[in-house]
This record gives C-alpha cells, structure tokens and sequence, in this order.
C-alpha cells in the first residue's frame, strides 16, 4: 500500500525498529537516541508499482502507441528533511524518473547510483535548475506557512485582532497628521506674521470683564504703531458689524461683515483680487459707500455673475460692490470666503450706527481731559466738515467743569503684520510700549490693551491636536496588545492539537530550538500578514473618511514602517510562550499524547 502511494507522488515517512520493513524504503536513516548514525540509499529496495509518467499516456512504455514496452521506474527521496533536522512532511514531485527500453530490463536507479544520498538535513530540490518561491524559502518558514494554509480559517480569526488594530493605528494616525497639516494651512491662509491688537478688559467691583469689554483703540493708535514700530510692516484699524445683505430678491448674512482699510489685505496675505479692485484710503477718508466680497457671497447671491458695479443692501444702507476677494477657504471651521470689506468709517458711522455706544473716557477737567486723549478730541464733526456741531459753545467755567467725550472713534481692533516671523517679538514689545505711553499708563498699571500673535495660538492648536492623536495612538496600541494575546491563545491551542507532531519530529531528530523556532515562525506569519492586511485597511478607511466626510487625511509612511515592525514584535513577543512550551515536550509524552 505503501508503494502504491509513493508510485502516486506521495512522500511516505516511515518510523520503525525492524530492519525488514526498512529494506522496502529507498532511502534508510537510523537514529539512535536522537542522533544520526546512517544515511543510505538502498539499492535493492523493490520498486514501485509502475505507472504512467507525468506527461505521458497509461500504456506505460512512454510511446504512445499502447505498446507494453519498458517498465517505467520512479525513484522517490523519502521526505526531505529541513536544516535543522525537522522532516518536512509534505508531498514532492518526482527527483529522478528513469526509463529503461527493451523487454527484461530491470529499472535502476542510476542518478542515485552516481550520486550519493543527500545528508540529513539537507532538502535536495526535484529540479535543482529551477527556482520557485517556494524553493528559495527557508525549510522553517515553508513549514510555518505549510501548518498556516492548513488550517486557514484559524489563521485568519487569529489574526483578525492584529488587523483591527494596525487599521486603527495607520488610519488615525492619517487622519491626525491630515488635520495638524490642514490647521497649518489653514493658520498660514489667515496671515503669517500677525498679531491681533484689542481693547483691553474692564474691572467692577474687583471683576475683570472680557477682552474689549471698553473700547481703548483709535485709528490714531494705528497710525502711531505703523509710523514708529520698525518691526511693523502693516497696520489695519477694523469694526465689525452684524446684518442682513439684500440684493434683488435674495437676502444672505454673511459670517463677518468687516470695516477696515486697504492694508487689510496686505495684513491677511490677501493681495490678490479675483475681480475689480479694493477700494482707496481716500474712500476711507470720504466714507464712500463701497464694497468688496468675498466668494461665499457671490454664489449665493449673484449664482456665480459677476457682482462688480451691482448695488447690495447692507442694513439697508446701499453699497456699490467695486470687488471680488480671492478664495482662502475654510479656517478654523469657518468659512473665509463669506466676508464683506467696506471702509471702516462707513461700517462704523453708516451701517452699525456704534457712534452713540462708542464708550466716552470721561474726566472732570479740561487738564484731565486733555492726557487722556493725548491733547486731541474727535468728533463726527471733526470728519464731516458741514454738519452741525453736536456741543453747543460753553464758556471757560464751564469747559473746565463739563465732562468731555474723548476717543470718540473707537476701533473693535488693530491687525498688525511683522516684517518676519523673527520680529514678532520685538514688535509686541515695541507696541505694548508705544501704546502704554499714548495712553498715559504709569508703571506697574494694567495694559488697557492685548496683544495675540498666530504663533502662540498655533502651538496651541498644534499642542492640542497631538494630545488628541497620542491618545487616539494609545487606543490603538491596547488593541494591537489584544490582538496579540488572542495570538497567543491560538498558539497555544494549536500546540495542543499538534502534540503528537511535535513528538514525531523530535522523535526523528528533531531538536528543542527547531520546534522553537517553527512556532515562532508561525506567529511572527500570523502577525505579518495580519499587519499587512491591516495596512490596506487603514489606507482604505483613511480615504473613506476624506471622501465621504470631507475630513483632510495624509499619508504616513512612518507609520506604516512602524505598524509592520510592531507587528513582528508583536508576534515575538505573544508567540514566544507558546513556542517555548512546545519546545519542551517531552517526545515520548507526547506521542502517547491522545
């Protein structure tokens, strides 16, 4: 029977005390107490059943013509033997096919007559000229891989634990190095260099209000910090105002409705004009009814036609649209695009009406009056020439005696831009010194201003999206960890089941280190593939997310290094146990093993 299937290509390994039954193998190896003591080919060993050979028709002679001509002998090697001395028990085509013609002729194996048997240990090829993957493999890893296509199913819920988690750990780590690139981007679109000068917080009763609860800013400041700071490149004075846009039959509020001056775009990085042009200092001076816009607006009013020369309401107060500001996008979650610019003397006087509720730093004499304000008092009269005076004449006394609205043009707050990213610095410092001695502040007061710069609220940003991506990390890692015990745990079910292999190997030479080594092999797969596939899935769920969500992701070669060396530690690390209890079975245990 035995014949009959290694006539059929199927490798027989046969374990025996009695030297008859060995004389029917080509190839005998005898151990002694584990150690080699022969390796021979037995010449006289009775030969297979004959059959058709590969290739060839069923007569049997080879010839096609159903002649029963010569008797074809297949000489097989017994099972080949792996490096270390672990037989490798799976099927091998046909070393040596040897045809004799001629009736009579007995078949011998005369390529094995030439050469001498391979040693133990050694796994002789069945075609040494070619080269296939499997060949080129190590013995150990085509034994792992061998155990692991065995039993596939097993194999991939043991691994299952690994690709969750390393799909956990390459697409969060994607998507956090997406949104710190795109929060940079987004910090570099509102203006590099610039800082953010605001009024300063007012105090009730020992309680401090928020920033800008008084109004302490001037567009004077403004002119004073771009004349006399040298690390100031740019300066603009801005008032905000919340309403309606109506043009035609369609109405929109846009996110920020903002009055400043022409040097707003240089502070914002924002030179470009996508259509018209930005209005003039000298529209500033006449609070010219005139406006640029921004993307957002023109699509949802104008549908994407030109908006330039067409009229909007603004709070009911008619604007002439004279340009279109280039796209910026998104920052910080809010649209950049839905913004309209106008001169800031318009926004203040003509749309917000905030000249009755800019606060009046009032003083109860001429002489107080007068270091508060610097030595000048302005009024709306002060910027329209022809309207009628709002303080009737007063005498001397009465001067002296009246209250006096000073700062009377308010500012909501100054942008500054720094000549570079170096002197941001030095031009805080010389701000904060300009401004606290035009405001008469004595040493040791309290600034009645502050001062932002990007660079702060950038580390910020950046500080917080990298405690949210090592935390997300962190998770990911705990399911990698259970992913290797579950590793384990297979492992060490799979030792048990395999006991008797484990006790015929060691039984035919096999050493405590190759068993070791050949579950260590089979974890260290388990874990490879599992990351490998967990890699795929993480780039997949990645580009999901930007697709469908609309969330910025970014490729990490970094981390997909990492995932597959975590992965090979991984399966060192959970697989190392289960291989070591294997490796020390004893073999007769374990071929008693039922």
């Amino acid at each position: 029977m035995f014949q009959k299937l290694n006539a059929e290509g199927i490798t027989v390994l046969l374990v025996t005390h009695d030297p008859k039954v060995a004389d029917y193998a080509h190839r005998t190896i005898r151990i002694t107490d584990g150690l080699v003591e022969g390796d021979e080919v037995n010449r006289g060993a009775r030969p297979p059943v004959p059959h058709a050979p590969f290739g060839g028709d069923e007569s049997g002679d080879g010839n096609g013509d159903g002649r029963q001509g010569d008797a074809a002998a297949v000489v097989r090697q017994p099972a080949a033997v792996s490096a270390g001395g672990v037989p490798s028990v799976f099927a091998t085509a046909p070393q040596t096919e040897l045809r004799r013609r001629g009736e009579g002729k007995t078949p011998t194996p005369t390529s094995t007559a030439k050469k001498p048997a391979p040693a133990l240990g050694v796994e002789v090829s069945p075609h040494p000229e070619v080269k296939t993957i499997g060949t080129l493999l190590p013995a150990t890893w085509r034994t792992a891989l061998g155990a692991l296509r065995r039993n596939k199913m097993r194999s991939m819920l043991s691994a299952l634990g690994v690709i969750i988690a390393v799909a956990a750990v390459i697409a969060m780590t994607e998507i956090g190095q997406g949104s710190k690139s795109a929060l940079q981007k987004s910090i570099a679109s509102m203006g590099a260099n610039r800082l953010m000068v605001m009024p300063g917080a007012a105090s009730t009763g020992g309680v401090t209000h928020g920033f800008g609860s008084v109004m302490t800013l001037t567009p004077e400041d403004a002119e004073a910090i771009v004349a006399e700071c040298p690390a100031v490149a740019a300066v603009a004075p801005t008032v905000g105002a919340r309403a309606q846009i109506v043009y035609g039959s369609r109405n929109w509020v846009p996110g920020r409705i903002s009055g400043t001056t022409p040097a707003f775009l240089v502070v914002r990085d924002w030179e470009d004009m996508a259509e018209g042009a930005m209005f003039t200092d000298r529209d500033v001076r006449n609070s010219t009814k005139v406006c640029v816009i921004g993307h957002t607006i023109v699509t949802e009013l104008f549908e994407g036609r030109s908006p330039v020369g067409k009229e909007i309401r603004i709070n009911n107060v008619p604007f002439r649209v004279v340009g279109v500001l280039s796209k910026k996008g998104a920052s910080m979650m809010m649209d950049q695009d839905d913004v309209v610019l106008a001169p800031w003397t318009t926004i203040k006087y003509r749309v917000s009406g905030s000249s009755s509720s800019a606060s009046t730093t009032q003083s109860t004499g001429a002489g107080g009056a007068a270091a508060a304000s610097g030595g000048s008092v302005n009024s709306i009269s002060d910027l329209y020439p022809a309207a009628t005076e709002l303080y009737l004449s007063r005498s001397a006394t009465e001067e002296a005696n009246y209250p006096q609205p000073v700062r009377f043009t308010n500012v909501d707050m100054i942008h500054v831009k720094a000549r570079s990213p170096e002197e941001v610095q030095t031009a805080i410092a010389q701000i904060t010194a300009l401004l606290r001695e035009r405001h008469r502040i004595g040493p040791g007061d309290t600034d009645d201003f502050n001062i932002r710069d990007t660079t702060e609220f950038t580390n910020m940003l950046s500080s917080t999206s990298e405690t949210m991506s090592t935390l997300l990390l962190a998770v990911a890692l705990i399911s990698l960890v259970v992913g290797g015990v579950g590793i384990m745990n297979i492992m060490l079910v799979s030792v048990t089941e395999r006991t008797r292999e484990i006790g015929l190997r060691m039984a035919v030479g096999a050493r405590s280190h190759h068993i070791l080594r050949q579950f260590l092999v089979e974890a260290v797969v388990l874990c490879l593939l599992g990351g490998t596939l967990g890699i795929l899935g993480g780039r997949g769920a990645s580009m999901l997310v930007r697709s469908y969500l609309r969330w910025p992701t970014e490729a990490s070669m970094p981390a997909i290094i990492a995932a597959v060396a975590v992965s090979v530690g991984v399966g060192v690390l959970f697989g190392f146990y289960p291989a070591w209890k294997a490796s020390r079975l004893d073999p007769i245990e374990a071929l008693r093993y039922e």
